[in-house]
């Protein structure tokens, strides 16, 4: 068997909020979650490939191999450290969230929550729009039918659907596939297709006009966007400000999400609303 592909982590890491955050997201035949074994195993794309990954959460890293023993390419390591934000100066975040009265007490007991990202721009678009709107179980339900019907079968697991594979399936069969509504269904079909002529989130220089075309497709709004900037876009100060769960834990606090207090999360109110979805879940 192969030796494992290790990726430290940059400072302290809460690796249980990560293995919390992958098995309430896991899906049926994409994510095999072992969160008492601190592992994993999921189908992730790496250079075009199809491939089963397991990794470890380790205190100071992750440990990842093919889930058959073989080597893991090179290419899968920016791949794991964007999954896990292991590049982040989480001891400079935490230093500046701990400042909130609000966050101080969790940022003492459990320094270096990060953020959980998604493993694939595409899958993070369909995910989080199937998400809208309903419980994070019935956003799960959504996403194992849109696997089970159209991923590849890899070992045992399935990987993503392709956009290509979602774009050229008819709409009513997609629709019925999902068991959704028809809206819900056109968006996640738009998507699929835009992604399939080329489309693609961008960092950096491009990254608003990227969200300005995804914004164009109706069912898209800023809740999507927001929470795309945290999940997969590496936003540091996003703040999805409709979203439920985050509404939940600041009225905890007796805060509503234009209290002036939350200004002075910035510029890490992405690395903040974990932290409160962490606390509201």
């Amino acid at each position: 068997m192969a030796a494992p592909l290790f990726v430290a982590a940059r400072g302290p890491w809460d690796r249980a909020a990560a293995l919390h955050s992958l098995s309430t997201h896991a899906i049926d035949g994409l994510d095999r979650a072992e969160p008492d074994e601190a592992r994993h195993t999921r189908v992730m794309r790496v250079e075009g490939r199809a491939l089963p990954v397991t990794v470890r959460l380790n205190a100071d890293g992750v440990r990842a191999t093919a889930a058959d023993g073989s080597p893991l390419p090179d290419a899968a390591a920016p791949l794991i450290r964007r999954w896990f934000d292991l590049d982040a100066d989480i001891e400079q975040i935490d230093a500046h969230l701990a400042g909130s009265a609000v966050l101080a007490p969790q940022v003492s007991q459990r320094p270096g929550i990060r953020i959980t990202r998604y493993v694939d721009d595409f899958e993070a678009v369909v995910s989080i729009i199937l998400g809208q709107q309903v419980t994070l179980a019935a956003g799960r339900i959504f996403l194992g039918r849109l696997v089970d019907a159209f991923g590849e079968p890899v070992d045992g697991l399935r990987a993503f659907p392709t956009p290509e594979r979602l774009a050229e399936t008819e709409f009513e069969a997609l629709r019925d596939a999902l068991r959704m509504t028809r809206a819900r269904a056109a968006t996640v079909h738009d998507v699929s297709r835009l992604y399939a002529d080329g489309f693609t989130l961008k960092r950096g220089e491009g990254r608003a006009e990227s969200l300005g075309t995804l914004a164009a497709v109706r069912g898209i709004g800023p809740w999507t966007l927001s929470t795309l900037g945290i999940r997969t876009l590496d936003d540091t100060d996003a703040l999805p400000t409709s979203d439920a769960v985050l509404r939940r834990a600041l009225a905890a606090h007796d805060l509503t999400v234009d209290h002036p207090h939350l200004q002075t999360w910035s510029p890490y109110r992405s690395y903040a609303t974990v932290r409160l979805w962490s606390m509201g879940a």
